[in-house]
């Protein structure tokens, strides 16, 4: 597991946002991976948690297209208000144009 973060942090595409940057990479498996990176900087342990919840239920609520997976860390920014509705709308824009992407 921890060799796939070091690889894809190493490799991934990086598409960066107001809020988060995500490195992803497409991979050959039959559902997308995902992880959240949340440094120190953005707050205590409560904050950080409730950070990795809102990005976990964004990924989660996001549907999928069913042919292309991918392998996902999302690191969010410091600084940001990490409100649901704004990471999933992030989170949205950028699958619709990883899928854009990876389908060329």
């Amino acid at each position: 597991m921890q060799k796939d973060i070091v690889f894809l942090l190493e490799n991934g595409k990086r598409w960066k946002s107001n809020i988060f940057t995500v490195i992803y990479h497409k991979n050959n498996g039959t559902q997308d991976r995902f992880g959240v990176l949340v440094s120190k900087k953005n707050g205590g342990a409560v904050e950080r948690v409730r950070i990795k919840r809102v990005y976990r239920e964004a990924f989660v609520t996001t549907p999928v297209e069913p042919t292309i997976f991918f392998d996902i860390i999302v690191r969010p920014r410091y600084g940001t208000d990490h409100q649901f509705h704004e990471v999933k709308g992030e989170y949205e824009r950028w699958r619709q144009n990883a899928v854009a992407t990876s389908s060329l």
